[in-house]
């Protein structure tokens, strides 16, 4: 027994149902892999510029750790401290000075500048009145101040060529080349901010000198508390808005590309032809405008409509004139070529002899046309200019 079509077509949908269920699954997979393991300084990452060493650390010391991330940036009201790192979607004016006014409630915001070509921290570093610039190379650092729990020697493993140039005189400078800071510190409100210019200090890679890894416990609060971590501005927070994208990569637009297959399905199985395809009919042979013109002609000339003529040219030449300047057409012909003159260099006369011969009754066919003729010159002077 040959099964129905209808139980084939069933089947064809439900195969191709599970085939778009496996390959969301599978996308999905891929593409959060690829952001995680990519996108430098984010706790995603394992890789040596990541910050996931940092994350399941303090997990692992009793922290309650979490992520802001796909969703609105809000710092969370009970976390102590938060980790910024150098950003890869741009701070908006009200996000920077949230989290100011969040360190200002008493918290403690370590804050990590990449360079002074990453503007997307701009607005951040305005509100904590902080630069960055370029100095020698640095390998390791010596502490200029003592920090609860890092030794003094042999120093700190920056590895960075940039340096803070703070816009206040309150920061205390824990390390630097001398002039330059590279960890400072200072008051905020009744919180506190720790700024560095090394982004290679708190890495997963960097982390593994003791001296740095030293310094991150250093930084973390009373063991139970809350730590943040921006992910918002590592680019964690909402999907590229394309409409390929959005197609391509979200369940919504599978759903649309699968229902657009079921319906494109069902044209061919049920579809039916319409009847047989008839062919245009031929164009039909339309007159020419001249033929137009020159049969209106002749149907005033018959009728007599000579001083309609003259009247609709006078009304289309005083239209023309007056247009650009928005003067009333229907203004007495002297009033009209008066208000004229004001914007314009014309001859007055010439303009006043056309307007009253077209004024004029029972005008010859032959001084019709003269007339007609001068009233389509002016028009075309006044299109010119």
């Amino acid at each position: 027994m040959r099964p129905s079509r209808d139980l084939l077509v069933v089947g064809a949908l439900f195969a191709m149902l599970i085939g778009f269920t496996i390959f969301g699954v599978v996308r999905q997979g891929e593409m959060q892999s690829q952001q995680n393991s990519i996108t430098p300084y984010s706790t995603h990452s394992s890789l040596p510029s990541g910050a996931l060493a940092l994350h399941a650390w303090a997990e692992s010391l009793g922290y309650r750790v979490r992520r802001i991330e796909f969703e609105a940036f809000k710092v969370p009201d009970d976390a102590g401290l938060l980790f910024v790192f150098p950003a890869r979607v741009a701070y908006e004016e009200s996000e920077a000075q949230a989290v100011v006014r969040w360190v200002e409630r008493g918290n403690t915001l370590v804050f990590v500048a990449a360079s002074r070509f990453n503007a997307n921290n701009e607005r951040l570093l305005r509100a904590l009145k902080l630069g960055v610039q370029p100095i020698s190379n640095a390998e390791r650092l010596p502490l200029s101040q003592p920090l609860a729990g890092v030794p003094a020697e042999p120093g700190l493993l920056v590895k960075t060529a940039w340096g803070l140039r703070p816009d206040r005189s309150d920061y205390v400078a824990y390390a630097g080349d001398g002039k330059t800071p590279v960890i400072a510190g200072w008051a905020q409100g009744r919180g506190r901010v720790f700024a560095f210019a090394s982004t290679y200090l708190l890495s997963n890679d960097g982390l593994r000198d003791p001296q740095n890894a030293a310094l991150a416990r250093a930084l973390l609060p009373a063991p139970g508390a809350q730590i943040a971590f921006d992910e918002y501005h590592l680019g964690f927070n909402r999907a590229d808005g394309s409409l390929q994208n959005l197609i391509y990569n979200t369940p919504w637009g599978w759903a649309l590309l699968f229902s657009a297959l079921v319906i494109f399905a069902y044209l061919v199985i049920n579809g039916q032809r319409f009847g047989r395809v008839e062919p245009l009919p031929a164009d039909m042979a339309r007159r020419s405008p001249a033929e137009y013109a020159t049969s209106m002609a002749a149907l005033f000339r018959r009728a007599g409509k000579r001083q309609m003529v003259l009247n609709h040219y006078r009304q289309q030449l005083k239209r023309s004139l007056g247009r650009p300047y928005r003067i009333n057409a229907a203004l007495p012909d002297e009033e009209f070529v008066a208000e004229l003159a004001r914007y314009r260099e014309l001859d007055r006369e010439a303009l006043l002899k056309v307007l009253r011969g077209l004024s004029q009754r029972n005008t010859p066919e032959r001084a019709l046309v003269r007339l007609a003729d001068e009233a389509v010159r002016l028009r075309g002077k006044s299109d010119g200019a």
